[in-house]
């Protein structure tokens, strides 16, 4: 049986995580008053497009409308499922994730896992 991640956890590593460091291993961001700019791994045609908000730990592509923190970013640049994402960051920053135990009415196996049921 799969194991959940405790939603409290995923916040923690999300305040734990420099966006900035997380992205520079990527791509050349240029300072531009408060924010960071880089042209946009989604659209690699593009000028400068992908900008970051070091003090919401946030990005958003100007070009494509996509958006998010540190976890969003992995799964679009990299095409990783959310728990893959998390678990990265997790190995990435040493950050030791917590997890919970079967619960909820089907005994925390995810919904799109559980048999249809029979025809």
């Amino acid at each position: 049986m799969k194991k959940i991640i405790k939603k409290s956890s995923i916040e923690a590593l999300k305040r734990q995580v420099s966006l900035l460091d997380l992205l520079s291993e990527d791509m050349q961001l240029t300072r531009v008053g408060d924010y960071y700019v880089a042209p946009s791994p989604f659209v690699p045609t593009n000028p400068v497009t992908l900008c970051v908000n070091c003090h919401v730990n946030r990005w958003r592509c100007t070009a494509t409308g996509k958006h998010g923190d540190a976890i969003e970013y992995l799964k679009l640049a990299y095409r990783l499922p959310f728990i893959a994402a998390v678990e990265w960051l997790a190995k990435r920053y040493g950050f030791r994730l917590e997890y919970e135990g079967p619960t909820g009415a089907f005994g925390g196996i995810p919904q799109a896992e559980l048999p249809l049921e029979a025809a």
